[in-house]
């Protein structure tokens, strides 16, 4: 049996005027189901994100032919690898790295993008990689790119900041380490 695959749809909703950005959220959470494993919408902007574990690639290309074939949308599609898989390719142990508890249970939900240069430079792998996950929060890489993507329940960007601050490879480099957030609320 293969690992499964992982995927983010980001889904544009389309940029006419007097466009019903709710209405076209609600047709895209519906198609969605619970077929995705963490659906998001971005705060502020017409945008939707599904991150998805599947074990055919295909099942994604369908969702994305539905999405499209309902109004005007604009899908794009991410190949993600989970941390933990990432970690066991590049030599660290597993031990070091924990179980993703697979759960953000808050209400809002802090999205962050990450160079991941920063994380090896100067560091030993098992180091700059173990993660605590005594909180909520998810960890992937961008297949095939240096750059890695997160998500977090914190209860405020406060909290966001000093989780960052704290983390191993960002004391030792923030000077090199850069984050974009993105404000995210559930489906």
């Amino acid at each position: 049996m293969s690992k499964p695959a992982h995927f983010l749809l980001t889904i544009e909703i389309g940029c006419q005027q007097k466009v019903d950005v709710e209405g076209m959220v609600q047709v895209v959470n519906g198609l969605l189901g619970n077929k995705a494993m963490f659906k998001f919408r971005v705060v502020g902007e017409p945008k939707i994100l599904a991150f998805f574990e599947v074990k055919n690639p295909a099942e994604v290309s369908t969702m994305s032919s539905s999405i499209m074939q309902k109004g005007n949308f604009k899908v794009t599609c991410t190949s993600l690898v989970t941390y933990e898989e990432w970690a066991q390719i590049i030599g660290v142990d597993s031990k070091l790295t924990g179980t993703p508890p697979r759960k953000l249970t808050k209400a809002v939900v802090y999205k962050f993008d990450l160079n991941v240069e920063c994380n090896v430079h100067g560091r030993k792998r098992q180091q700059a990689l173990t993660v605590e996950y005594g909180l909520e929060l998810e960890l992937f890489k961008v297949f095939g790119q240096r750059k890695a993507m997160g998500l977090v329940c914190q209860d405020s960007p406060g909290d966001f900041e000093k989780l960052m601050q704290n983390l191993p490879f960002v004391k030792k480099m923030f000077d090199r380490c850069h984050f974009e957030l993105t404000t995210l609320t559930k489906l």
